[in-house]
């Protein structure tokens, strides 16, 4: 009987939970509305105190809370960088993440009865900033400190369509692909070559065979057992 997903998954895969938790908790801070953010939330703020102060009272207090809304949103610009940064540093997946934010900023942007352009590319521009920034001093640090000369970048980008295509394995890591493309005795050139061979070749094992792979990841993923396809390779 398979393992329950949700429980197992993580507590093997230590990078993918956490880095999760960090992209959450960004996209979270991100679209938590202002506590009178905007002229909505300030415009609600003057309609209740109609009936004890006076128009220009009214129009201080929208103006104020419109003014504290903006303050709170570049904030939480800043803080869902460095939050979705984090996540980012822990699995290089976070581009995707700003990829969505920033075309959901720029559909904001085009919208006609927008009168928040300024705010919402003010807010645009902070997040990508920090994000990249926190990224790049994360990346500069490691080298600095002798952990990996190439810091945060990814060297390899065809290994994960060289494991994920091989159907023996269906589709997890191998031990065998892995000493082929990581051999210490062939140059970067030659590992290239050896996984576009590789992957050239899984490509043509055919429709069936290829959906039978798919169908096979997703179980092992999902509702099999993690323990085997995360930890079968280890030496007991």
């Amino acid at each position: 009987m398979g393992l329950i997903f949700p429980v197992t998954y993580a507590a093997v895969l230590s990078n993918q939970p956490a880095s999760a938790f960090f992209f959450l908790a960004g996209l979270a801070v991100l679209t938590q509305k202002s506590k009178g953010s905007g002229p909505i939330s300030g415009q609600a703020d003057a309609k209740r105190t109609v009936q004890r102060s006076r128009k220009a009272d009214i129009e201080r207090i929208s103006r104020r809370s419109e003014k504290t809304g903006r303050g709170s949103d570049l904030i939480k610009s800043v803080l869902a960088g460095l939050l979705i940064a984090a996540g980012n540093i822990l699995r290089p997946e976070g581009i995707v993440v700003m990829a969505a934010l920033l075309l959901a900023f720029l559909f904001h942007l085009l919208k006609p009865e927008n009168e928040k352009r300024s705010l919402i590319a003010a807010r645009a521009l902070i997040l990508a900033v920090i994000y990249f920034g926190a990224n790049f001093l994360a990346s500069e640090s490691i080298i600095s400190r002798g952990i990996n000369p190439k810091g945060l970048s990814n060297n390899n980008m065809l290994w994960k369509f060289v494991a994920g295509l091989n159907y023996d394995s269906n589709g997890t890591f191998s031990m065998e692909d892995s000493k082929l493309v990581y051999d210490k005795t062939i140059t970067l050139e030659q590992r290239e070559a050896i996984q576009r061979s590789l992957i050239e070749e899984r490509l043509k094992m055919g429709p069936r065979k290829l959906l039978t792979l798919f169908v096979n990841k997703e179980h092992y993923l999902w509702s099999g057992n993690p323990l085997f396809w995360s930890v079968r390779h280890l030496e007991n």
